[in-house]
């Protein structure tokens, strides 16, 4: 029989919960851990989802964000661990929607081209195999990876595609402003400002 009183874990878990966002199944399993079992432990479990200790859809999102930004993870191994820890369908869609799509485009290039750098190969064709397998392995989709891997490498099919997006949204009929407007946006998403204007400036001549 446990020494902790419901109070006491309720207590413990509360903290547990507050240091980061957690899931049904790593409290439950804290709980069980503090040999606290039945109704106790389900009253404990109702206090902290009421008093939004506990909420899986914040979890979820958090944890997506997490291990995209910080460990570079891939939409596919976030979702393969999010339903190891029995994240519902619901939840996990609200989790992967806090990636950003171009975001999510610019990460899979800066990993191609990190990974560039040090794998070797005897050909162009085993070295790009050797990247899309590296990147496939973090959780990319193999058709996104293929494509950035045949894409030139300054992204500037991508820079075109957020253009076209951005300039819908603009206003001012004055082309220089426009141009200014659409190369801050673009640079503030961390592409090197030469390819930006480069990329500004071909477009214009073929206007």
């Amino acid at each position: 029989m446990s020494d902790i009183t419901p109070d006491e874990a309720l207590s413990k878990l509360q903290k547990y919960c507050a240091y980061q966002d957690r899931c049904h199944k790593e409290v439950r399993s804290k709980l069980l851990d503090l040999e606290v079992y039945g109704d106790d432990l389900e009253d404990i479990m109702a206090s902290l989802i009421e008093d939004d200790f506990l909420n899986e859809e914040r979890f979820a999102q958090s944890f997506a964000r997490g291990k995209f930004r910080i460990k570079k993870w891939g939409r596919i191994k976030i979702k393969i661990e999010l339903k190891r820890k029995y994240i519902s369908e619901y939840c996990l869609k609200k989790g992967l929607a806090e990636i950003d799509e171009d975001e999510y485009i610019k990460t899979i290039y800066e990993l191609i081209e990190k990974k560039n750098k040090v794998v070797r190969a005897k050909s162009d064709f085993e070295k790009k195999g050797k990247v899309a397998k590296y990147l496939m392995g973090k959780g990319y989709e193999g058709h996104l990876v293929w494509e950035c891997l045949k894409d030139d490498t300054d992204h500037s099919k991508t820079i075109y595609k957020l253009i076209e997006q951005k300039d819908r949204t603009i206003k001012t009929k004055n082309i220089y402003e426009r141009k200014q407007k659409l190369a801050a946006y673009i640079i503030r998403k961390g592409y090197k400002s030469s390819v930006v204007w480069d990329a500004l400036n071909k477009l214009e001549e073929e206007k």
